[in-house]
This record gives C-alpha cells, sequence and structure tokens, in this order.
C-alpha cells in the first residue's frame, strides 16, 4: 500500500490458515503511517515480511512475523524507516517457534529467526519485548537500530537468543540516551555480538548476556561454542544494572569468553554486578573500561576455571578524571570471593591493570576477597598486576596473588602519592618458575594480612619461587613525618608479617626501619626507601615533568610536531641534506586516515621518546649527617621514557613511563643479544623476560586504546638507541607483539612517503651473487649458496620481474635496469657490512665491487621511484649513532617508500624459507607489513613447511639441480625469533 499522505489502519492479518507462508505486508506514506497490530505469520511455513516507510512518523501496535515452532520454516524480517520522523512499537515478535505446546513429544524444526531493522531521525521506543530469536533449530534474527537524532528506548527484554542455533547480532546506535531494560545473544551454538552505542548516556536496568547457552530440553550432546562480544560507548554515563555476561559455562567441552568493552567518553561507568568473559575450556575474553570519571562495579572475571586449558583474558581499567571502585556492593550484588579474577587453571593468567586520577579501592572491606591473577595448573605464568593513580589513595582489603603453582609469578606494581593498603601479595614462582617482582611507590604502606608462603613463612609479602625469587621495593615517605617503617605492625606504616623473597632472604618481624634499607642481591633482594624530613623526595608523575627543550609543555599537538622535529633533525644531519618540513599532527592523521581509506588497515603511530627532568635524589649517606645517618638528599638528572599515541582520529594518548633511559636500553640491548643466542641454541628463551619488560613499556600502556579503536597496524617512531630494536619479536606474556598486530619501523613521519600504492601490480628487478671474489684489491667473502636460489625462486616462481647473478650483478647493471624499466621492487641478497664506529667503511658488497656509505647515500634511489627495497643481507638495518637505522634508514632518507632488511647475520637457510614465504603472502596482503607479518607467523608457528620444498622441486625441473638442497631443508624448522624477528620494515608499511 502506497499513499501520498497519511496511512492509518486498524489491525492487519495475513496469517494463512492453511500451512502456506503469510503475506507480506509493504505500506509506504509520504506522511505518517498510523496501525494496529500486523501479523504476517505462519502456520506450517515461514512468516513474511513487515515493511513500513514513512515520511512522518512510524506507530503500530503488535509487529509478528513468526514461524511455527511445529514445522520447518523461517520467520519473516520486520523494517520499519522513519527518515524524517520517530518510531514506536507496542512489541515485535519475530522468532522461531519452538517445541509447541500441544506436542510435548515433537521436536524441534529447522528454521531462522527474522532480523529487525529501525530507522529513524528521533526517538524509537518499544514499549514492551522485541524477541528475534530461535525455538527451533537455526539463528536468531539480528537486530539493528539507529536514531539519528533521538533517543532508543524498549521497555521489555531485547532478546536474540537461539535455543538450538547461535545468537543474532544486536547493534543499537543513538544520538540521545539509550535505555534498555535486558539484552541477550545467547545462543546454544555460541552468542551473537552486542554493539550498543550512545551520543548520550546508556542505562540497562537488567542483564546482558552474550554467552552460550544450552536449555533443558536442548537435544544437544557435548556442546561447544563461544561467547559473543560486548561493546558499549557512550558520550554520557553507562549504568548496568545487572550482569555482564559474556562467559562460557562449565558443561561446555570448548569456547572462548566474549571480549567486554564498556566506553564512557564524558561521564561515568557503573556495573551493579559482576562483568564475566570467563570460560573453563578455552580463552578467557578480554574487559576494558575507560570512563572520563569514576568506575564503579561490582566485580570483573576474565579466568579460565574448573580445570580447563587456556589463557585467562587481559583486565584494564581507565577513569581519566575520577576514580576506580571494584567489588563494590550494590543492593546485595557484589564481586565475590573475586572482585578481580584473571586466573587460569592450566594456562597462563591475564595481566590486570587500574588506572585512576584520584584512588583506587578494590573490595575494600572484603578481607576474604582476591584479586586473582594466579596461575594453578601445571603450565603457565602467573599474570601482572599494576594498579596507578594520580593522587589519592590505593585500597586493596582483597588478598592479591599473582602466583603460579609451576610457572613464573607476574609483577606486581602499585603506584600512588598517598597511602597503599592491601591484605597480602603473594607473587610467588612455582616448582620451576621465578618469583614475581613486587615494586610499590606509595606516601604510606600497609600490608595488614598474614598467609604462609611455599617455604612455611608467615609473610606478608612473598615473592619467593621454587627456581629463584623476585625483588620487593617498598619506597615510601614516611621519613618525612618520622615515621618509620616496621616490620610486624601495620597499623601506621609497615607489613603484618615478614618479606620475603625466599629461604636464605626475608625480613622477619618485628624489625623497624626508619631509613633506608637493603638485603639481598639483585634480582632477588628487599629494599625499603624513605627520605630525611625538611628535604622532601617526591615522586612527581612523569607527565608533570620539566623535558627538555624539545618537549614542550603544551598540548599534544605540539608535542608531536616537536618530537617530530628532533627526530627528523637527527636522520637529516646524518645524512647531510637540507632540512626536511615538518607535518603536524593534523597532516599526520589526515595521511593515516588516507590509508584506512584505501587498505581497510587502522593503523597508529607509537612514539617512544626520552625526556629529561632534574629532582632531589635519595641516596646512601657518606656519615656526614649525625642527625639521620640513615640518607642524604642530592639533585640527580634522570631521563624517562615517555609514549605518544596517534590515530587516525581521536585525540593522541600521552602515556608516562616510570623507567629511566638507561635501564630501557639496558633491557634493549641485553633483548637483542639474547635473541642472536638462538644462533648457536634455538631453544635459548632467555630473550623471553627482556622482551616482556619492552612490551610492558611500550605497549601495554596503550593498549586498552588500541584495543578500542580496533587498531591492526603498529608504525614504532622511537629515540636514539631503540631505533634497531627487533620489535617483532615483543612478546606479552602470552604471545608475540605480531600474533595481534603487523610492525613498522619509521625514523619520524615527516621523512615518510606515506602514499599507498598497490606493490601487486609492480615488477620485482632481483640482484645477487653466490660467490664473491678477491678481486680489485678486494678481498674474497665467504659465498652464500642460497642466493641464487632465492632469486631465482623468486623471479621464476613467485613474482613477475628479472633476475642478474653473480658477474651480472653489478652498480652500472643496477644503475642500467632501472633507467631502462621502472621497477618497484628491487631485490639485493649480498654481503652488507655497517661499521658503527665508522661508518665511512660501510658498504654493500656486489659481485666484483663495493658500493659503499658515501655512494649509497648519493645513488639516486628515487629516479624512478622504488615501492620497496629489499636487502636480504648482513645487518643492513642494523647502524650507529650517526645513522641508526643502517642502510635501510639511508634508502627511506634518500627516497626509497619502504626498505626490508635485517638486524643480524641471519642463518641463510632462513633467510631464504622467510623471503619466500614473504613474497608468496606480499601478492594478497593488503600492506607490505601484514605480508611481512604473515611470513613470521608462518615461522614461528611451524606452518606451511611444504610449501619450500614444492617451489624448489618446481625450480629443479627448470634444470637448477637441487636435490641436496631439497634434502638438507626437509624438516628444518624455524620458531625461534632469532631466524625472523632480525628483519624488519624501515619506512611507509603500507
Amino acid at each position: 500500500m502506497r499513499s501520498g499522505g497519511n496511512i492509518t489502519t486498524g489491525e492487519i492479518d495475513t496469517t494463512p490458515t492453511g500451512g502456506v507462508e503469510g503475506g507480506p505486508v509493504i505500506l509506504s506514506a509520504a506522511g505518517n503511517i498510523t496501525t494496529g497490530e500486523i501479523n504476517s505469520s505462519s502456520v506450517g511455513q515461514s512468516g513474511n515480511v513487515i515493511n513500513l516507510s514513512a515520511g512522518g512518523n512510524i506507530q503500530t501496535g503488535e509487529l509478528n512475523t513468526v514461524s511455527d515452532g511445529g514445522f520447518p520454516g523461517n520467520s519473516g524480517a520486520v523494517s520499519l524507516n522513519a527518515p524524517n520522523g520517530s518510531i514506536t512499537v507496542a512489541v515485535i515478535n519475530t522468532f522461531k517457534g519452538g517445541i509447541p505446546q500441544d506436542q510435548p513429544g515433537g521436536s524441534r524444526q529447522p528454521g531462522d529467526g527474522g532480523a529487525v531493522s529501525l530507522n529513524a531521525l528521533g526517538d524509537i521506543v518499544i514499549n514492551n519485548d522485541l524477541d528475534s530469536g530461535n525455538g527451533g533449530i537455526g539463528r536468531a534474527g539480528g537486530i539493528n537500530f539507529a536514531s539519528q537524532q533521538g533517543e532508543i528506548r524498549i521497555g521489555g527484554r531485547l532478546f536474540a537468543r537461539a535455543d538450538q542455533g547461535t545468537g543474532g547480532t544486536i547493534v543499537l546506535r543513538s544520538a540521545g540516551n539509550l535505555s534498555l531494560n535486558s539484552v541477550s545473544t545467547a545462543g546454544a551454538l555460541g552468542g551473537g555480538e552486542i554493539n550498543l552505542n550512545s551520543a548520550g548516556a546508556i542505562n540497562i536496568a537488567g542483564d546482558i548476556s552474550s554467552g552460550p547457552n544450552l536449555p533443558a530440553a536442548s537435544t544437544i550432546q557435548n556442546p561447544t561454542g563461544s561467547a559473543g562480544n560486548v561493546a558499549l560507548s557512550a558520550d554520557g554515563n553507562i549504568t548496568v544494572g545487572g550482569l555482564v555476561n559474556a562467559s562460557v559455562p562449565p558443561n561446555y567441552l570448548a569456547g572462548n569468553g566474549g571480549n567486554i568493552t564498556l566506553t564512557s567518553r564524558t561521564g561515568t561507568i557503573t556495573t551493579r554486578d559482576r562483568l564475566d568473559a570467563g570460560t573453563t575450556r578455552g580463552n578467557g575474553g578480554s574487559i576494558v573500561l575507560r570512563a572520563q570519571q569514576d568506575i564503579n562495579t561490582a566485580g570483573l572475571v576474565s579466568a579460565v576455571v574448573n580445570n580447563g586449558a587456556g589463557d585467562a583474558g587481559d583486565i584494564f581499567l581507565t577513569s581519566l578524571e575520577g576514580a576506580i571502585n571494584v567489588g563494590v556492593s550494590f543492593q546485595g550484588n557484589a564481586g565475590g570471593l573475586f572482585p578481580l579474577s584473571a586466573r587460569s587453571e592450566n594456562g597462563n593468567a591475564g595481566n590486570i591493570g587500574l588506572e585512576a586520577a584520584t584512588g583506587i579501592a578494590i573490595a575494600p572491606t572484603n578481607s576474604d576477597a582476591v584479586v586473582d591473577l594466579a596461575a594453578i595448573g601445571t603450565a603457565g605464568d602467573g599474570g601482572n598486576l599494576t594498579l596507578h593513580t594520580n593522587r589519592g589513595n590505593i585500597i586493596v582489603g582483597a588478598t592479591i596473588s599473582t602466583a603460579a603453582s609451576n610457572g613464573n609469578g607476574g609483577f606486581v606494581t602499585l603506584d600512588p602519592p598517598d597511602l597503599i593498603q592491601v591484605s597480602t601479595i603473594n607473587t610467588q614462582g612455582g616448582q620451576n618458575g621465578v618469583g614475581g617482582n613486587v615494586d610499590i611507590t606509595a606516601g604510606l604502606f600497609r600490608a595488614t594480612g598474614t598467609f604462609t608462603d611455599q617455604n612455611g613463612i608467615a609473610a606478608s609479602i612473598s615473592a619467593a619461587g621454587g627456581a629463584a625469587g623476585g625483588s620487593v621495593i617498598i619506597r615510601h615517605n614516611g621519613g618525612l613525618s618520622a615515621t618509620p617503617f616496621v616490620v610486624g605492625n601495620a597499623s601506621i606504616n609497615g607489613t603484618a608479617a615478614a618479606i620475603t623473597t625466599g629461604t636464605d632472604n626475608s625480613i622477619l618481624p618485628q624489625q623497624t626501619f626508619p631509613g633506608i634499607y637493603r638485603q639481598g642481591n639483585p634480582p632477588n633482594d628487599i629494599q625499603i626507601l624513605t627520605q630525611e624530613p625538611n628535604n622532601p623526595l617526591f615522586y612527581p608523575p612523569i607527565s608533570n615533568l620539566e623535558a627538555e627543550a624539545f618537549i614542550p609543555a603544551g598540548s599534544l599537538d605540539e608535542r608531536v610536531f616537536e618530537i617530530e622535529r628532533k627526530f627528523t633533525g637527527q636522520f637529516d644531519r646524518a645524512v647531510g641534506q637540507a632540512s626536511t618540513p615538518i607535518k603536524n599532527l593534523e597532516q599526520i592523521q589526515r595521511e593515516l586516515a588516507a590509508i584506512e581509506r584505501e587498505t581497510g588497515i587502522k593503523t597508529a603511530i607509537i612514539y617512544g621518546v626520552f625526556v629529561t627532568q632534574t629532582s632531589p635524589q635519595l641516596s646512601e649517606s657518606d656519615g656526614s649527617n649525625k642527625a639521620n645517618p640513615f640518607v642524604k638528599i642530592t639533585q640527580q638528572t634522570r631521563t624517562w621514557l615517555e609514549l605518544v599515541l596517534v590515530t587516525a582520529r581521536n585525540k593522541p594518548i600521552f602515556a608516562p613511563i616510570r623507567v629511566t633511559q638507561p635501564e630501557v636500553l639496558q633491557v634493549a640491548a641485553a633483548f637483542t643479544t639474547a635473541i642472536k643466542r638462538g644462533a648457536r641454541d634455538d631453544q635459548d628463551n632467555t630473550y623471553l623476560p627482556l622482551g616482556q619488560s619492552l612490551y610492558r613499556w611500550l605497549v601495554t600502556p596503550l593498549k586498552p586504546e588500541l584495543e578500542q579503536r580496533g587498531i591492526q597496524n603498529l608504525v614504532f617512531i622511537l629515540d636514539e638507541g631503540l631505533r634497531s630494536l627487533p620489535l617483532t619479536a615483543l612478546h606479552n606474556g602470552q604471545s608475540y607483539i605480531i600474533e595481534q598486530y603487523s610492525v613498522g619501523l619509521v625514523p619520524s613521519h615527516s621523512l615518510t612517503d606515506s602514499r599507498y600504492s598497490n606493490i601487486s601490480r609492480t615488477e620485482v628487478l632481483a640482484m645477487g651473487a653466490s660467490q664473491f671474489p678477491a678481486v680489485g684489491g678486494l678481498n674474497r667473502e665467504p659465498s652464500l649458496p642460497y642466493a641464487s636460489i632465492e632469486i631465482n625462486t623468486i623471479t621464476r616462481q613467485l613474482w613477475q620481474g628479472e633476475a642478474f647473478l653473480n658477474r651480472d650483478f653489478t652498480v652500472a647493471q643496477l644503475e642500467t635496469q632501472r633507467r631502462q624499466k621502472q621497477y618497484g621492487i628491487v631485490h639485493l641478497s649480498t654481503h652488507a657490512t655497517f661499521d658503527t664506529e665508522n661508518p665511512k667503511d660501510s658498504y654493500i658488497r656486489f659481485y666484483s665491487e663495493r658500493l659503499s656509505f658515501e655512494q649509497f647515500k648519493t645513488f639516486d634511489w628515487n629516479q624512478p621511484p622504488i615501492e620497496l627495497l629489499v636487502l636480504s643481507a648482513c645487518e643492513t638495518a642494523l647502524g650507529g649513532p650517526e645513522a641508526e637505522l643502517g642502510f635501510a634508514g639511508l634508502t627511506v632518507q634518500t627516497g626509497v617508500k619502504s626498505a626490508l632488511a635485517s638486524l643480524w647475520p641471519v642463518n641463510d637457510e632462513a633467510t631464504l624459507v622467510l623471503m619466500t614465504k614473504f613474497y608468496r603472502r606480499l601478492s594478497s596482503s593488503p600492506i607490505k607489513a601484514e605480508g611481512l607479518r604473515q611470513a613470521q607467523l608462518e615461522m614461528l608457528r611451524q606452518q606451511n613447511p611444504q610449501q619450500l620444498r614444492s617451489l624448489l622441486e618446481d625450480l629443479g625441473q627448470q634444470t637448477i639441480p637441487l636435490s641436496d638442497l631439497i634434502a638438507e631443508i626437509q624438516g628444518k624448522r624455524f620458531p625461534h625469533p632469532y631466524y625472523w624477528a632480525g628483519f624488519t620494515i624501515v619506512g611507509n608499511p603500507w
């Protein structure tokens, strides 16, 4: 029915009487549509559609498109469209019926619930229930609402459940407030996604459920299924009156918990019952809450329990201007014994991080509760706990456990300016593990509880471990008021029981420490630090530190510009080129947005910069201060690490990191060295804890934002000393960074040609040599037996292009070929040496000549343009202070968009494997960094071992004798990062 004006009707019923489909109901009016009940359901077949479109408002009674449960059939869809008006409906039923009440012995029938789509300029109101679920065998219908200028209100239940199928997806977008009763996408075979977005507030009176759920009458045996993700995002407050359940119940044999993300851009977050993303046999989901003001929640769970095998999810909460309260009681709903739980019973525990502006409280009155990041099974490490507040106190009535039964204990870091009060801290390592470090900075510190650790010691803090203990450091301001630290009395400043890192290093009660005290040897020492009266040693937030001239105290926009100017200037001076124009934040974000539009990849830039401050420093007394022989104050300059996150949209994020430049550089150097030991022993994993420290400093503080913004590609722009870091081997304790993100390294964004070009359409110029004779005064260099195979594999099997080998591998040939044809990729497989002490002695070796450092700088790499230069050679991305990114950095500075190069000499076989995997992946990857990521993941996970053999066998049929090589490579694996993490993309990663 169509009308140029209004449509007003009573009841409309197209329900058939004889086992056929219900008739469709389609109304279109230039004005308003007003109807009674509309029924297009069916008994015996499928329900049909209801489609209403109005230039004005839509107001209806109950809408039914149900397919009866006694027969196969789908329910009909409901679509209401009022682009200039509002929508009001009494009830919407598009569910697929279950077993009819008059057929108690009947069976469920196949069919899907009907989709529901409502779009309006103004308010969308459902007075009672909306049910697009499924009582038969099939999927629930999806629900999609969009109010462009109004509110969304649903007075009854919002259900997209499925009794023997998967739950439907629910997406609601409102320009005003969004008010609901309860929401469920639970499904026997898996829950559906829930995504609620409001430019106003979100208020949900009851529960939210996206987990799998098996009804009592279900016939499904040995069920499996994962929970759907839950995402709530609002400009105003978010309030949830009931449980947020994205968990997998214990009767399921397998399934992952769903991720839960709540974001209030200007308001508060309040959840009156717990948020549960846990599971029993799978991985727990992550929980991320971010609010401008306070966060109040009854409890948060991402655990893997009931002896399930899997890793728990991470939990991150951030309140930018308010406080965080966890384990709060609301009308009898509380977090119970586990207000915060990221434990795993047969895997790795998750990490928990809480950051607030004005204070943190976790179950403040419940001493029986546990902040649980333990790994209690036969495998797995405890999670790390970080609590930080800019002002106020941290009060944890619960016990804190990051212990492991067999693996390593997790770290605990507590950092408020005022009081910390906890019950106990247990970071013990298991039988084969190391205890986690405890790092506390506070005005006063109290640990009021006692537990018995693995060595039978009654402790308030234990970092003991079967293999070794961790360290304990407590910094407090008690010295300012002559308030000593007492082990054995926690009433003011101290611990109720012992502090221990093992049987050989314990501080037993009762002992009093008015000043500095250190006991034991690193890395399992105990330190108690304070300061003397009248000379206060303050611990200012790093964001308030007075920095070098290049970091102004102004806006983040200016900060980004000044960091760009500093880093760009360093590289300009190294190359001796004119000053490069500096890009501002608006230009950078515009270019990132263009990349996202062209590739579909969301990129984040992470700036890592060192800033310097001068402040009072506490040190050992030389005995001259007779009044207080424990401490003295001196002025010391320290340089700290700071991060700035820039994405295509939203404001930059600033993250000060409480770690000094020497510590970062020491760990970075040790990390690289440890990975390179894989050349001798590919079972050596001593790099892992170092990589985890670097991940905590460079990535973890920004992780909630990265997840919230859906970032897929990370581009690091780092300060001196970090530009040769093997970033792809950073590790979060559970996985490598490349298992979630593609990674690139850029000298500065101003030096980067960020324009995107589809590299799959270009040709490759591949050159290299297997032999390097002693000619023309040059020494003979070791042969590269796989170089010619690498070149032939690329040009004959993987990519269109030309190959030049051995005697044809000359600088003149490189210049000639580039003049004659525009190659998008230039691939050089050869020796290279970058002398970090004397860069002028650096070179790339051709067959019978060298391309020196100075020649390399002046070589015309940009005419014609090169999208990608591959330097499949030794240490081509490793340089010194004058040119820290080596030849790769120089090529980017002199016109090449991107360079793929190596940080250390890599095993020839592994290089051949990685290069073949890279080119195979490059042609189908949206960006270059993703092609490298996929190749590295295949080596890490030992995937597709037959690919290279097949390529080599094909080459062997082309008169290249490869049988010996095939036999040699057959069965070899390269999971250690020594084999793959040395290769990095410098410059444009897109």
